[in-house]
């Protein structure tokens, strides 16, 4: 193929990418982006992180970093002054053209070229809270809509959600994907009962497809806890504490999820 017929190289937009102290999380979007570039090693990612100034050095091997929309490298902000954000964000979304931070301009013209927006995985589309649901997810899926970008959310782990107002929100956010990738048909069917029409596939969790790295001391002399003569097969699981918050700031002490684990 000559210079001139070449197609160029597919774009896709990574956001959603939590700090590397969230060590779960972090497990999903290396494992994500190791099979993204093995089994697409032409296509071009920008990746916008959550803690950009901490984990671009693991995340420049995988493509151009970027800081989120808000992105913890934020200087200290008032309430009012990201307030103010916030709106220019979506008032940008509805009038072309209305002035914004170099952050969302960045950020629109990644979605400009990008065959598709994917938000990372972990237990909600945004991360736990709604100040979370609204900030990381509803206003860059709200920007990339504007600009007609598919979105897909890849191998969330929805859990209930009883507010009023978060219940709708995180409805609104995830009809406006193209695909919804769950972790386990229990998420499925949250989904359902919250009224989401997006297609919704279930999936392994991202983590599972992450190579060995070595097997400690501790795992390999442990005694296998029911009894001998098992193959010495290993599964390993991604967790959550069960005194970290929940989507609403529950912990999961007593809980069905604690009593499964």
């Amino acid at each position: 193929m000559s210079e001139a017929t070449a197609q160029p190289n597919r774009q896709l937009v990574i956001t959603k990418i939590l700090p590397s102290s969230h060590r779960g999380d972090w497990a999903i979007t290396l494992a994500m982006l190791d099979r993204l570039r093995a089994q697409r090693p032409d296509w071009n990612l920008t990746l916008f992180a959550r803690d950009p100034k901490r984990d671009q050095p693991e995340l420049e091997a995988y493509g151009v970093v970027e800081a989120e929309l808000f992105a913890k490298a934020d200087p200290r902000m008032s309430r009012l002054r990201g307030l103010l954000r916030l709106l220019s964000y979506l008032c940008r979304g509805l009038i072309p053209g209305f002035p914004v931070d170099r952050r969302a301009e960045r950020f629109l013209r990644a979605c400009d070229s990008a065959e598709a927006v994917v938000f990372c995985g972990g237990g909600s589309p945004g991360g736990y809270g709604f100040a979370n649901l609204l900030m990381h997810a509803a206003v860059p899926v709200f920007l990339a809509r504007s600009r007609g970008v598919p979105v897909v959310f890849a191998a969330i782990g929805q859990e209930v959600i009883e507010g009023w107002v978060h219940s709708r929100l995180s409805r609104w956010v995830l009809n406006r994907a193209e695909l919804v990738i769950v972790r386990d048909p229990g998420a499925r069917d949250i989904l359902r009962n919250l009224g989401v029409r997006s297609r919704a596939e279930v999936t392994a969790d991202w983590a599972l497809t992450l190579e060995a790295n070595g097997v400690s001391a501790e795992v390999t002399e442990s005694p296998a806890p029911m009894g001998r003569g098992l193959p010495r097969l290993r599964i390993g699981l991604n967790l959550r504490d069960e005194a970290a918050s929940g989507p609403e700031g529950q912990n999961r002490r007593g809980s069905v999820y604690f009593t499964l684990m």
